[in-house]
This record gives C-alpha cells, sequence and structure tokens, in this order.
C-alpha cells in the first residue's frame, strides 16, 4: 500500500530541513541487496513512501496468545548495524511476537526522524549527531530505546584510514602528521565527529588544519587510490576493502579516542512507544536477533553463522568472505546505550556551533522497553 505525506509530515520535514547538518548527495552509504526472505522489500528510491512494498512474512510459528497481529514499518540503511532486524526477520523472531514487519530503505540514517516522529514509521535505526539534537530542540518528538552499533573497548567498526604510501614513507606517523592532508568525511553533524575532534586535539591540530572533503564511505576508498584524499573516516566494509586491496592502512579506529561509544540506536515513534506491548515485542524479537549476532560473530559459533551468513549476505550485499577481515560492529546483548558518549557528542557539537541550544536527552531516552523484553527473554 501507498501512502501520501500527512500535513503534519509535511511540517516534520520543513522542521528538520531547517536543522539538519548539510549532507552531500550519496554521503551515506546506499543499501545495497534485500532484505532476507521473509522481510518487506521496498523501493529503496521511495524515501517520501514509507511504506512502500509489501512481502511476505518469515514463516514462523506464531505466538501462541492473544496478541492481535500487528504489521511494524522500520526504517534501515542495509548496513552490518541492522543485524538485529536482519536476523529477527530471518529466523521468525518477529514472527513468533505476532509481529509482521515492513522494512524502507532509506540512504540515510537522518531521512528517517520526519518519518518516526511522525508515525510513518514506527521504528529506525540511526545515529546520535547534530541533526538529531537539532529536532529535539525543535520539537520533534521520539523515543531512543536500544543500542544499535557500538564501539569497541579497542577496536571500532568506525576507522581512520591513511593512504598506504604515506605510512610506508613515514610520512604519517602521528596525529600531528595530518597536517595539511586532505581529510575524506561523510557529512558534517555525525557521531564520528567526536572521536575525530579528540584525535586532532592530540596532535594540537584543529579542523581547519586539514583540507576536508565530503563524500560517500564506498567512494573514499576509489579517492584514496587515486590520491585524491589522503585519510578518511569511514567504516566497514569500506576499511577491509582498503586494507585488502592495499590502497590504506587501517591507521586509527573511533575506540582510540571514544571507546564504546553508542555510534547508531534503535528509536520508536511516541505513538508506537504509547503502543506499549508491540513495542515490547518488537524489542524482544530484535534483541533475539542481537543474541544470535553475537553468538555467531564475536563468540565464533560456526553452526549458527553458516546459518546466519546468507540472511547478512542479502540484506548488506556484503559477500559473507569478506566478514573475517572486518572489524563488526558491537552490538549489547541487554540492547544498552551508551549514554555518556551520546551526551559527550552532544557537548562536542554544542561547542563547535553545530547545535545551539542543549537538550535533556533524558527526555527522549527510555529504556523500559529493553528492560522489559530482558526480563521475558531470562524467563524463558
Amino acid at each position: 500500500m501507498r501512502s501520501r505525506l500527512a500535513p503534519t509530515l509535511l511540517l516534520a520535514l520543513a522542521l528538520l530541513a531547517a536543522c539538519q547538518p548539510s549532507t552531500p548527495a550519496g554521503s551515506a552509504p546506499r543499501a545495497s541487496g534485500s532484505a532476507p526472505a521473509g522481510a518487506a522489500t521496498a523501493a529503496p528510491a521511495a524515501a517520501t513512501n514509507p511504506t512502500a512494498g509489501t512481502a511476505a512474512q518469515a514463516s514462523a510459528p506464531a505466538a501462541t496468545d492473544d496478541f492481535p497481529r500487528t504489521t511494524v514499518r522500520v526504517g534501515t540503511v542495509g548496513s552490518f548495524t541492522d543485524a538485529g532486524f536482519a536476523i529477527g526477520i530471518g529466523q521468525g523472531y518477529f514472527a513468533r511476537q505476532n509481529l509482521d514487519i515492513e522494512t524502507q530503505r532509506l540512504d540515510t540514517a537522518a531521512k528517517m526522524i520526519p518519518f518516526v516522529s511522525t508515525n510513518q514509521l514506527e521504528v529506525a535505526g540511526g545515529g546520535p549527531g547534530a541533526g538529531l539534537f537539532q529536532a529535539f530542540s525543535r520539537g520533534v518528538d521520539l523515543k531512543i530505546v536500544a543500542d544499535k552499533g557500538t564501539a569497541g573497548d579497542t577496536q571500532s567498526y568506525f576507522c581512520y584510514l591513511v593512504r598506504k604510501d604515506l605510512i610506508d614513507s613515514g610520512r604519517v606517523k602521528t596525529e600531528a602528521d595530518l597536517r595539511g592532508l586532505t581529510f575524506a568525511n561523510s557529512a558534517p553533524g555525525i557521531s564520528v565527529d567526536l572521536p575525530t575532534a579528540r584525535m586532532l586535539q592530540k596532535g594540537g591540530l584543529t579542523e581547519q588544519d586539514l583540507t576536508v572533503t565530503y563524500m560517500s564511505y564506498p567512494d573514499m576508498v576509489s579517492a584514496l587510490g587515486t590520491q585524491r584524499v589522503d585519510v578518511a573516516a569511514t567504516l566497514e566494509p569500506a576499511c577491509a576493502q582498503a586494507v585488502s586491496e592495499g590502497i590504506a592502512v587501517r591507521w586509527r579506529t573511533t575506540s582510540d579516542y571514544v571507546p564504546r561509544q553508542t555510534v547508531a540506536m534503535v528509536m520508536y515513534s511516541s505513538q508506537f512507544a504509547q503502543n506499549r506491548e508491540a513495542a515490547v515485542r518488537f524489542m524482544v524479537g530484535y534483541l533475539q536477533g542481537v543474541r544470535d549476532y553475537r553468538k555467531a560473530y564475536l563468540e565464533k559459533d560456526a553452526a549458527l553463522r553458516q546459518k546466519l551468513d546468507p540472511i547478512l549476505a542479502e540484506w548488506t550485499g556484503i559477500d559473507a568472505r569478506v566478514y573475517d577481515q572486518m572489524v563488526l560492529p558491537e552490538l549489547h546483548a541487554d540492547g544498552s546505550l551508551n549514554v555518556e558518549s551520546i551526551e559527550a557528542l552532544q557537548d562536542y557539537e554544542l561547542e563547535s556551533g553545530q547545535v545551539q541550544e542543549r537538550v535533556d536527552l533524558s527526555k527522549y531516552i527510555d529504556s523500559s522497553f529493553r528492560e522489559e523484553a530482558v526480563r521475558r527473554l531470562a524467563s524463558r
């Protein structure tokens, strides 16, 4: 079913346009591949139609209670941090909660905010940043409910690539050596701003000591290869690709500067959050998917990984043979967020002028859904 943009959505789009950081076309990775068997596959270009496209839910036993069958529309970017969504669908965990999942691919998480804030999407996955903080300050209403991608203690799936020839020649050894180089980023006002600022500070530098250019993550690899850029702040699988092709070195990661940073989050529309039972059930299915991901990829369960590889390969468009070369995102089994890292990012964006007003994030972060889901999973 195709839906029209409601007047409230048009207002929200106009509102968000005033507070979004400018993002060049194609500045985020384009979702490639399709959702796994059982997922609804919507036309990726339908950014103004989040419910476009419907397909059958994964075949799985339905819940045995009388909770009504409920459709949940989920905005995704098709990345590896969507593992809880992808596996939850592919393994039938949402279906067992009497939930039918319709997914809508949007090429940036920022584009989801107007849809989830007006209940055109019930759920979205996105990262903290200037656009979200400014949206909150202008009255956009949504709930941050769980982790969807976290840097580790010592490694992160978000890396800083440096051209291999600059490393081999000794031109770049420390953070101070970045002075005067061309630095590629995907957009201003995003979660990587904080570790980048700390990286530069360690070298006694500011952003003005670099030539900053914005481009999509996939384009960064080719730009490094043709020496159009010297350094790139990018994520997997671009990190693994550049290293395997001998183009660049994985020089640092965001964990070197902000360990355990929450890079992506699950967000609920305010109306979906009020549908308490459906919202908790969604979190149960999501955390089951996350736990399978952890068991297969972080705890190295080979049998389960063999089952999940096709699901994630179809979802992300990334060949499963590449996974062992990647630093995979941390996903917390209980869905917990590093709220301190989100607060620290807001502090930086305020200090740097990306946002003009501090918001009380406690009004927008609601841990009760994941806490109840953890209790239900523990009682099984």
